[in-house]
């Protein structure tokens, strides 16, 4: 193999032009869903509320709802997944929403259940509209 050499240590340093930057000009599509769902249902994680019974076990409940906001509430273990629904529906104003919990996660159908039975206890949750 042969390697050519250009001497040219006697000339001056000329700085290399800058390369043409392109601003992106394109426009972006988001791949979470439709966002018109989190415009239709404004999360007012203050608005719920549930009695609890102090004399009774509780447990803590994170709530991720779809705006991204998220609450974690105090329920007794012997709440069911529909006082954990309606504690959620009056968050959003009164909105049908689906609750997906476990992993993976899947929508919890049985209103039902108790918490402590659905495997919920000091669980995190996400609620979406249905």
């Amino acid at each position: 193999t042969h390697v050519a050499l250009v001497d040219k240590h006697t000339e001056d340093f000329q700085e290399p032009p800058a390369p043409a930057y392109v601003k992106f000009s394109g426009e972006g599509n988001s791949l979470g869903g439709s966002s018109s769902a989190a415009a239709a249902a404004p999360v007012q994680a203050d608005a719920g509320s549930i009695s609890i019974d102090d004399s009774k076990p509780k447990t803590k409940i994170q709530i991720r709802f779809h705006d991204g906001s998220r609450k974690a509430q105090e329920f007794n273990e012997d709440h069911t997944v529909g006082d954990l629904r309606s504690f959620v529906q009056q968050c959003v104003g009164g909105q049908a929403m689906t609750i997906m919990g476990g992993f993976p996660p899947k929508p919890l159908t049985d209103d039902s259940a108790t918490i402590k039975a659905a495997g919920l206890m000091g669980a995190a949750i996400t609620a979406r509209p249905a």
